[in-house]
C-alpha cells in the first residue's frame, strides 16, 4: 500500500535560492503568471488613457495663394511648424496648386501651447539650385482648442517677386 503525499508532487518544486534549496508551490506561481498579462493590458490602458489627458487639443489652419510677377506659383513648399526652444517641430506641410492655392491644417494635444509658423520655400526671380525662404508667423488667435480649427489664418495673395523682410536663401 502506497503512502500518499500530503502535497500532491506536481504542484511543487525545488527552487535554488543563494545555496539553499527552496520547496515553492507552482501552482501559485502558475495563478500569478496567468494574471501578469491581465495586469500589464491593465496598466497599458490607465497609462494609454492618462496620457490621453495631459495637454489639449489643438488645431491651426492656414491658406493663402501664392504668386511670381503676378502669375500663380505652383508647387511652391509650404511647411507648417511649431516653433520651439531648441528645435521646431514640423505639423504639415504641402504645396500650391496650379493656381497658387495652398492649404495646411493640424491638430494634435500638446502639454504646451504651440507656436505655428509657415515656411515657404520658392525660387522666384532666384536661381533653380536654391531656394529662398519666407517665414510667417501666424497669431496666436488663430490657434482652436479642439480638433478642428475654428478660424483659418489666411495669408491672402503674396507675390513672392516682391520679397519680403527676413527672406533667406537656402542651398
Amino acid at each position: 500500500m502506497q503512502s500518499e503525499s500530503a502535497f500532491p508532487i506536481q504542484h511543487f518544486k525545488f527552487i535554488k535560492a543563494s545555496n539553499a534549496h527552496v520547496l515553492h508551490d507552482t501552482s501559485t506561481l502558475q495563478q500569478k503568471m496567468q494574471r501578469a498579462p491581465l495586469l500589464l493590458s491593465v496598466l497599458f490602458k490607465l497609462t494609454n488613457c492618462f496620457s490621453m489627458k495631459v495637454g489639449r487639443l489643438q488645431s491651426v489652419a492656414v491658406t493663402g495663394v501664392l504668386e511670381c510677377n503676378g502669375a500663380p506659383a505652383e508647387n511652391v513648399k509650404i511647411m507648417l511648424y511649431d516653433k520651439g526652444i531648441l528645435s521646431n517641430s514640423k505639423l504639415d506641410e504641402g504645396s500650391t496648386e496650379s493656381s497658387g492655392r495652398f492649404y495646411l491644417s493640424w491638430s494634435k494635444r500638446e502639454v504646451t501651447k504651440i507656436d505655428p509658423e509657415i515656411s515657404i520655400y520658392h525660387n522666384c526671380n532666384h536661381n533653380k539650385q536654391c531656394y529662398k525662404r519666407i517665414r510667417i508667423g501666424i497669431p496666436k488667435k488663430f490657434i482652436s482648442i479642439g480638433s478642428i480649427p475654428f478660424y483659418t489664418f489666411d495669408i491672402e495673395k503674396l507675390d513672392l517677386a516682391v520679397g519680403t523682410s527676413g527672406e533667406t536663401t537656402r542651398c
